[in-house]
């Protein structure tokens, strides 16, 4: 997404990528989450699960995207992620 990260798609390219987001729709003041509430956007709501993470992780690993572990989350459970939920 961005050369400034390294080579690897990270949690700092994804949380660029939704700040960038964010300004576009003029919610700068707002999380992600928040931003979705407004909207209407489904998917939010009360979590369930934490998703732990370290820093310059790929997005893809902090999601278990391609991990074996990934269909153990059920669809309809909210996890709480950092990214879309720190202002």
């Amino acid at each position: 997404m961005t050369p400034a990260f390294g080579e690897s798609l990270t949690g700092y390219d994804f949380k660029y990528m939704l700040t960038l987001w964010l300004v576009n729709r003029g919610y700068e003041a707002f999380s992600v989450a928040e931003a979705f509430l407004k909207e209407g956007i489904e998917g939010v709501g009360e979590a369930r699960l934490f998703v732990s993470h370290v820093q310059r992780e790929t997005i893809f690993k902090t999601l278990l995207i391609g991990d074996d572990r990934e269909d153990s989350i059920p669809e309809d459970v909210c996890l709480w992620l950092d990214y879309v939920m720190i202002r």
